[in-house]
């Protein structure tokens, strides 16, 4: 159970939310009350220079370690310029009203989201989380997250790509209610493609 701590808590919804200047906290209810500290969650909405250039190498970082047994090791260090360096996110957050998250565990970051909200639909573009952080279902909470901002924005759908060959994470986000509406192809440049899977998920009001 997700419990959204806030300033006002909504008739007839069990769950709270409160929010703090840039800083979303989840408190996670365990199953034991001692164990609750373990599971805080906190996103804090990346707005400084200081922090794009933390996302760049933590980008680096999960995407080395993840996706090149996946897309190989070229495209990958492609992949992170052309999307993930310092300047394509900076570009992303003032030109293109892109919002990035890290996902903070302990105050430290253990992974970060991106997302650009347009035409009644939140494009999830990026949700990395680190390695010994998975399996903690910290992608279905942060993905709580997202569907409370998609309901503050008016939006009706949350939708994603994922690459045809990422088999876990496609899983992932298909328990997690998303369903695939078409195959997409895209030529990224270099000689390199994206072929990817859309996926989107319905927003209830």
């Amino acid at each position: 159970m997700v419990l959204f701590l806030a300033e006002s808590q909504r008739k007839g919804n069990q769950c709270r939310k409160m929010r703090s200047g840039s800083y979303w906290l989840l408190l996670l209810k365990a199953n034991q009350i001692n164990s609750m500290t373990n599971n805080i969650l906190k996103f804090k909405k990346i707005i400084y220079e200081s922090e794009i250039k933390l996302l760049e190498n933590l980008a680096k970082e999960i995407w080395e370690e993840y996706f090149i047994p996946i897309i190989g090791a070229g495209q990958v260090a492609y992949m992170l310029e052309k999307f993930q360096s310092y300047s394509a996110i900076s570009k992303n957050i003032k030109f293109d009203d892109y919002q990035y998250y890290f996902l903070l565990k302990e105050n430290q970051p253990i992974g970060y989201t991106g997302i650009q909200i347009k035409d009644q639909s939140l494009f999830l573009s990026k949700l990395y989380i680190k390695k010994e952080y998975r399996g903690n279902h910290f992608a279905t909470r942060t993905l709580d997250f997202l569907i409370h901002l998609a309901q503050n924005n008016g939006c009706s759908v949350i939708w994603l790509t994922c690459n045809r060959n990422n088999k876990v994470t496609l899983d992932i986000y298909q328990k997690m209610g998303f369903n695939i509406i078409e195959k997409k192809d895209s030529d990224i440049g270099n000689g390199f493609f994206m072929n990817d899977f859309v996926l989107q998920k319905p927003v209830d009001s």
